[in-house]
């Protein structure tokens, strides 16, 4: 085929891209099954707890065992299980003493019998292992998955500043 054919294919394919209309924006059906939305929140709950006892291998059982797990915190993107795990360990050995976790404000919407997204606010305090106290503002947003009936998150995003802005 010449240069100047592929040219004219080209613009064809382009102008029959250009014809064809945008795809509906695909929207998730919310629905507030109060089954779904209590054993979520039950289960934020029990990852609140061993966030507070800083005990990693609980934490990390909330999460998917399988290696699509994504999170975003503070602006890294870390994917996979082993590099989350490395993340959790790795942040967490610099904490001493988880002083205060508090949750202020929290938001569960139902996808469906077997996922949920999570927004919640929180407030936290907490001693690095060299004494200093750090006081902060959190957000988190979660995608939790039922797996072998237990909520698993799949992928979360968290943002975090100091406390007092």
């Amino acid at each position: 085929m010449r240069f100047a054919d592929r040219r004219l294919c080209l613009a064809l394919v382009l102008v029959d891209v250009g014809a064809c209309k945008p795809a509906a924006p695909v929207q998730a059906r919310v629905s507030s099954d109060p089954n779904v939305q209590a054993a979520v929140l039950k289960t934020l709950d029990s990852l609140t707890s061993a966030i507070r006892a800083l005990n990693i291998d609980r934490m990390l059982q909330f999460y998917t065992t399988d290696n699509s797990v994504v999170r975003v915190i503070d602006g890294r993107l870390i994917a996979g299980r082993s590099a989350v795990e490395r993340d959790f360990r790795d942040g967490f050995a610099a904490v001493r003493s988880m002083n205060r976790i508090q949750v202020v404000a929290r938001h569960a919407a139902v996808l469906g019998p077997e996922a949920a997204v999570l927004t919640i606010q929180l407030d936290e305090a907490f001693t690095d292992t060299s004494g200093h106290e750090t006081a902060l503002r959190a957000t988190w947003t979660s995608a939790w998955r039922l797996e072998a009936g237990h909520w698993r998150i799949v992928q979360d995003a968290a943002i975090h500043a100091p406390a007092g802005r």
